[in-house]
């Protein structure tokens, strides 16, 4: 994967809130509205020198996205950066002093200093598809909280009051879930890239509607040119802790990655683990080797993770292996190898 490396050009550092953001060039300090207007602002003020310029701030979801999309399309090369690695990096600098100004400042130094992929916007129609994925989660999450309130409003002394003001809100939640979810099958069956992308991936036995939007709004492919970098990215590799004589400590898959498609592929590979004879017989050998069923359960999350990802790269529909033929049956031609698994060494 083709990155940008560290050199002595100074990189502008901004840092973006709710209703400001602060850019840092040099010494040289501002403070911009994060709004239209602010935006239009600050570029005037970049083009300033003459010339495009770097640019990095850090990745704050909605609050960052119209400042990075109007850097890109003016021409400038931009840096989103991982809020963690920042954090990180303030701490190996043994930063004392936290304030807007000084991340910005912070944040030009981590660029200028590290090897970064450049950010480019996803389409419209990426967009499109991330925020319904998003919006459905959330609702979602509300109708569990709710339930769960249903559950303990058994024990105060009006349980029947409690459920009667929350059965409509609930209804409206299941409304707008399924008018979500009606969107994304519409999506689903367009000509298009990302409808082509969804049907591909709801081949795989186990891997419904709902999970391939995830994985095809949150999962950039065309960054992650090997298995493992898929599987970094999405925090599903193995972290080993252990130092000298006396650190030992428990391997786990960490915290790192978008927590969403962890949880987006736990169940579809509990599933798959029934449904794809592949990963079944990949499950029952961890199993007849004594790994516990959560080891086996993340293990089928990483190799329908790689599936999914193999899929998307080549462009084939799943297909299951070929049955061996019964005795006394011609052999059928060979036909191409069917994208089954993911590539050898993973």
């Amino acid at each position: 994967m083709a990155s940008t490396a560290p050199t002595a050009d100074p990189v502008v550092g901004i840092d973006i809130s709710a209703r400001w953001f602060d850019a840092a060039r040099g010494a040289e300090l501002r403070r911009f509205p994060n709004t239209d207007a602010g935006i239009r602002a600050c570029l005037r003020w970049l083009t300033a020198p003459g010339g495009a310029v770097r640019v990095g701030l850090e990745a704050t979801g909605t609050y960052s996205l119209p400042l990075a999309s109007a850097l890109h399309a003016a021409g400038h090369t931009v840096f989103v950066c991982n809020p963690l690695s920042l954090a990180r990096y303030r701490q190996a600098t043994l930063a004392r002093t936290k304030t807007d100004k000084l991340d910005a400042q912070c944040i030009a130094r981590f660029c200028a200093a590290h090897a970064l992929h450049p950010w480019a916007p996803a389409s419209a129609a990426h967009q499109r598809l991330h925020v319904l994925v998003a919006a459905r989660q959330t609702l979602v999450e509300q109708a569990h909280r709710l339930r769960n309130r249903q559950h303990a409003a058994g024990y105060p002394a009006c349980p029947d009051l409690v459920r009667e003001l929350q059965a409509p809100v609930l209804a409206a939640l299941a409304a707008q879930v399924a008018r979500i979810e009606q969107e994304l099958a519409r999506i689903a069956e367009a000509d298009t890239p990302i409808g082509t992308d969804l049907r591909l991936l709801t081949t795989i036995p186990g891997l419904g509607l709902i999970t391939a939007a995830t994985l095809v709004a949150s999962l950039p492919v065309a960054r992650l040119a090997t298995p493992k970098h898929v599987a970094a990215y999405v925090g599903l590799c193995p972290r080993e802790k252990s130092s000298g004589v006396s650190v030992r400590g428990r391997s786990t898959i960490g915290s790192f990655g978008p927590a969403h498609l962890r949880r987006a592929l736990y169940l579809p590979a509990i599933v798959a683990m029934r449904a794809n004879p592949t990963l079944r017989a990949f499950a029952e050998r961890l199993r007849a080797k004594g790994k516990p069923a959560k080891v086996v359960i993340v293990a089928v999350m990483r190799k329908l993770l790689l599936l999914a990802w193999t899929l998307l790269r080549s462009g084939r529909p799943f297909a299951q292996a070929p049955r061996p033929t019964p005795p006394g049956d011609s052999p059928r031609p060979p036909a191409p190898p069917p994208a089954t698994t993911p590539p050898a060494g993973t």
